[in-house]
């Protein structure tokens, strides 16, 4: 991660001082280019929620790959865009009608909203999507955020080297769907990084753990919109 501008000075609300929002995210990637390596991952997601996905398609946070290049008809939403088809804008503020998608992708995105802009870009979720719609969730499972940190040379900050200030698990992502109205169909914790990149041993990513190996694990989390 870039240190950002205004070294030092990030918003009180951010645990532990990050310097992580939206204008260094900007700043980050606006004019980059970069290399998207996770086809296999969003193959093996698009896989487990194929019955979910339908219609119209928004990809919130969409980089430089995921849903965005296997399924052509896709809509993207990033804040600074890097390939055809992706719409520059906040998520907390979607440039976009009210129900105007079937199905919501947000993939490695909502670990990097604190407080208030996460209930507001889930709100936003919500509203885009249209009743009966599915947004489809990926977000680390139960994050130890203290095991990534980093301190900034210049002014001591420690963060989180990638920017996330929220862990999730099944309860308390559950817990904030449905108290912005939005029902849970399923979440299941994957290592769907592994299984991802190893097609066949993936089917056995459980053994992990028992080989000595740290098995990260993604929490998938769908959930609807009432008709």
């Amino acid at each position: 991660m870039d240190i950002p501008d205004g070294c030092g000075t990030g918003p009180a609300e951010y645990p532990q001082g990050t310097l992580w929002d939206s204008d260094a995210v900007r700043r980050r990637w606006a004019g980059r280019e970069s290399r998207f390596a996770g086809d296999g991952v969003t193959r093996e997601l698009l896989r487990l929620c194929r019955k979910y996905i339908r219609g119209a398609v928004l990809d919130v946070g969409a980089g430089a790959g995921g849903p965005m290049r296997l399924l052509p008809r896709a809509v993207g939403l990033d804040l600074a865009p890097r390939q055809p088809g992706t719409v520059g804008g906040d998520m907390c503020d979607m440039p976009f009608r009210t129900g105007a998608f079937d199905t919501v992708f947000s993939i490695e995105v909502l670990e990097h909203l604190p407080g208030e802009r996460l209930t507001r870009g889930l709100r936003e979720i919500r509203r885009v999507l249209r009743p009966g719609g599915y947004t489809i969730i990926v977000t680390p499972d139960r994050e130890d955020l203290t095991r990534r940190n980093t301190v900034c040379p210049q002014c001591g900050t420690v963060f989180h080297w990638l920017g996330h200030v929220t862990s999730f698990d099944e309860d308390a992502l559950t817990a904030i769907l449905h108290s912005i109205g939005l029902e849970v169909v399923m979440v299941r914790a994957l290592a769907l990084g592994f299984k991802g990149r190893h097609r066949l041993a993936g089917r056995f990513s459980f053994l992990l753990p028992h080989l000595g190996f740290e098995e990260l694990k993604s929490l998938v989390t769908v959930a609807r919109r009432p008709a």
